[in-house]
């Protein structure tokens, strides 16, 4: 035999069911019947302190892009570091910060960090990832490290690889590597 101990009688439990069942049947108007039964509406169960309310517009996206967040943009909106905004047709985002100009060039620093690279395509790959070395900023770093610029050389590509072949052509030729 199965004694329930919580000292509520169940038939008095199932009768209180019934009849808020019986009171929402009577209050219910067609229109919701008929969602419920399409599957565009369900019955919940409010607590005291609770409340239905209609979803937010957006309020689907915004779940989304909640899912989608790393660990650091978590972090972010939880230090308060970044936040969330509404974002409307039209509307576009912008820096705030202030621009910073890039790090003053020094060609000699660049004369010996292309001088320590082991080969001709590291030293092309190193002055083309460099967006300050212009053409004009080339020219000036093949006098820095006394590379003849030819009169027909004038494009970075060409530059890139002038430079590259003169310091490791002139590595090998001194010390034999």
């Amino acid at each position: 035999m199965n004694m329930d101990t919580s000292g509520v009688d169940p038939r008095a439990s199932v009768s209180a069911l019934f009849n808020a069942l019986s009171r929402f049947a009577v209050a219910l108007r067609p229109e919701q019947a008929e969602q419920i039964i399409r599957g565009n509406a369900k019955i919940a169960l409010v607590s005291a302190g609770q409340q239905v309310v209609d979803p937010l517009v957006g309020l689907d996206q915004a779940l989304k892009i909640l899912r989608g967040l790393s660990d650091e943009d978590r972090d972010d909106l939880r230090a308060r570091t970044a936040k969330l905004v509404l974002q409307r047709p039209g509307q576009r985002l912008v820096s705030t910060e202030p621009k910073t100009k890039p790090a003053p060039l020094d060609l000699a620093v660049v004369a010996t960090e292309i001088g320590a690279l082991p080969s001709e395509e590291t030293v092309v790959k190193y002055l083309a990832d460099d967006k300050r070395l212009t053409a004009a900023v080339l020219i000036q770093l093949c006098k820095q490290v006394n590379v003849v610029v030819p009169t027909g050389v004038k494009t970075k590509t060409a530059l890139h690889r002038l430079l590259a072949e003169e310091i490791i052509g002139h590595r090998r030729r001194t010390l034999g590597y």
